[in-house]
């Protein structure tokens, strides 16, 4: 693609401001329409939201909404068009608005793309918040601590371990000094659907938790191995210490590794499990079964324990959710509405036939659902909010 980011990312901002003269938005469509390279199209406007994203908002929720009105009525208001330029259009709108208006990335590329161009209404009373922040620590003794209901600060000192809750939803186990045995006590930080945390163990390995997840973990680990349990998911940045390596279990898997980058997905309500390398080496085992991968590959092991290995994966999609996205590769819709599911804290209910498209794309996890079932709407299948329950209708 021969057009510089700086052209498309001025007249988006001409667009958005109502400033763009009839020949500049001529001049945006032909751009956006008219691109040979779809992956090549979808990745600049990718990188121009990743890059639009640590700049300050441009607009208010209200102003941004009103734009995104605005410009879904001009698309509503033009000719026909083509098959192709069905599709761009349907990705121009949608990045325009989020890239601009800083709410969130949004594309959405169907396997036969046509132009669905639908706005669906939810009082205020219908809406429901984005995830955030949320998490219960249980220490040793059977204690709980609820971690958004208490002050910042040191939670827990005692026997050399003080834990800090710092502000921006991380724990921190420091130990000072080891006394006793230093194996014999357990912790386990767990996060609600709608929930999300990170801590720092105490060999200084990093641990994001994502929603309806668990992590169980000793306070000191002990000398041979440092072993954690995990139930849902979580990436691990491991302290390097090739004496002794750190082991996640899961329900049917273990993960061996000595120092690594590794994202692992195992949730009861999936089908497989899956481990996904971005740094360093691993050792993926089940009952039946073992086998190493490299970075840029995933171990999926399916229900009967056999693994398989996937080579050559897409690391922003299973990155996605650390990084405040939703995306999805020719995802199905059931898999899609279970994330939006533990994210948001809602039942899912599907009216009729459960829809058959695969979707493939990248928005944002920190708005409304309104805002999220608005745009994935556009993919012709229908979402309404009651209460805490997701009706899907086809």
């Amino acid at each position: 693609m021969d057009t510089s980011r700086e052209r498309i990312t001025y007249l988006f901002k001409l667009y958005a401001e109502h400033t763009a003269t009839q020949q500049e938005i001529d001049e945006l469509y032909k751009l956006v329409c008219e691109s040979p390279d779809d992956e090549q199209l979808s990745m600049l406007l990718q990188d121009l939201w990743e890059d639009a994203a640590t700049e300050k908002p441009l607009f208010s929720p209200e102003k941004t909404e009103e734009i995104l009105n605005s410009i879904l009525k001009v698309e509503a208001e033009q000719p026909l068009l083509t098959k192709k330029k069905a599709s761009f259009s349907f990705l121009l709108k949608a990045a325009a608005a989020a890239i601009l208006l800083m709410t969130g990335f949004f594309y959405f590329h169907q396997r036969n793309p046509a132009l669905v161009v639908k706005t669906v209404k939810h009082s205020p009373k219908q809406d429901i918040l984005p995830g955030g922040n949320h998490a219960i620590l249980t220490l040793a003794n059977g204690k709980t601590i609820k971690l958004d209901h208490i002050r910042n600060g040191v939670l827990v000192e005692h026997d050399g371990l003080q834990i800090t809750k710092t502000g921006s939803g991380q724990l921190l186990y420091n130990l000072t000094a080891v006394t006793g045995k230093p194996d014999d006590a357990e912790n386990m930080i767990s996060t609600p659907k709608g929930g999300q945390y990170q801590i720092l163990l105490s060999d200084g390995t990093k641990v994001w938790l994502n929603a309806a997840s668990s992590l169980r973990f000793p306070v000191c680990f002990n000398q041979q191995s440092r072993k954690v349990e995990l139930t849902g998911e979580a990436y691990f940045e491991v302290a390097k210490n090739p004496a002794r390596p750190f082991i996640v279990k899961t329900a049917n898997t273990s993960i061996k590794v000595f120092g690594t980058h590794f994202n692992v997905m195992a949730y009861p309500d999936e089908s497989t499990s899956k481990t996904t390398l971005l740094e360093g080496s691993v050792s993926v085992s089940s009952a039946t079964a073992s086998d190493l991968i490299k970075p840029g590959e995933q171990a999926l092991l399916n229900q009967d324990g056999k693994i398989s290995i996937q080579k050559h994966i897409n690391e922003r999609e299973v990155m996605a959710w650390k990084n405040g996205n939703f995306s999805f590769e020719d995802t199905g819709i059931q898999e899609v509405m279970r994330q939006v599911a533990r994210w948001y804290d809602v039942s899912v209910v599907y009216e009729g036939k459960i829809p058959t498209k695969r979707l493939t794309g990248t928005l944002s996890r920190n708005v409304n659902a309104s805002t999220l079932f608005n745009m994935l709407s556009y993919t012709g299948i229908n979402f309404r909010i009651e209460e805490k329950r997701i009706i899907v209708t086809n």
